[in-house]
């Protein structure tokens, strides 16, 4: 399984369909690494799960859809970790 650690979105905004880039962590191996959009798109695809974590709320990372493009959130959304711009910027 794979946590989300930080974003870099596109534009400075709180808009999840902007985010270009994730820093993740394998909790299984403990490899640490960078993965586009479209890369975390495709490990959904085969099945895969990811999390996100703010030190205290733990959720799961979804691929969603707007427009026809798909971009990636969390479930459920509002809180806290209202979405993953909340997590840290690199």
């Amino acid at each position: 399984m794979v946590q989300v650690l930080a974003v870099r979105v596109a534009q400075e905004t709180q808009d999840e369909a902007h985010i270009t880039y994730v820093r993740w962590y394998n909790t299984t191996t403990g490899e640490i690494g960078v993965a586009t959009t479209a890369a975390m798109i495709e490990y959904f695809a085969k099945g895969s799960t990811a999390y996100a974590c703010d030190g205290i709320v733990i959720k799961q990372v979804v691929v969603r859809t707007l427009a026809g493009a798909q971009f990636i959130g969390i479930e459920p959304q509002g809180g806290a970790l209202a979405n993953l711009t909340r997590l840290p910027r690199f």
